[in-house]
């Protein structure tokens, strides 16, 4: 099950740590989701851990969007 996940950066790289870029980070959702939709592979069918929960993650949200 693709999970994507943004980078969380680590406090102690202070000022050193990567920013996210947003704009990549929704076409990446969007584009995995619909894959996920070709391959008839879906999130919302998954009834434990993390694809469950979607604390994490857009994917979820992505999959209903598209």
């Amino acid at each position: 099950m693709p999970y994507i996940t943004p980078t969380r950066p680590i406090p102690e790289m202070g000022s050193n740590a990567p920013s996210i870029n947003h704009e990549l980070l929704l076409e990446i959702y969007l584009k995995t989701a619909k894959m996920m939709k070709d391959y008839r592979v879906d999130p919302l069918k998954n009834i434990a851990g993390c694809v469950r929960f979607g604390g994490c993650s857009a994917i979820n949200e992505a999959y209903k969007a598209i």
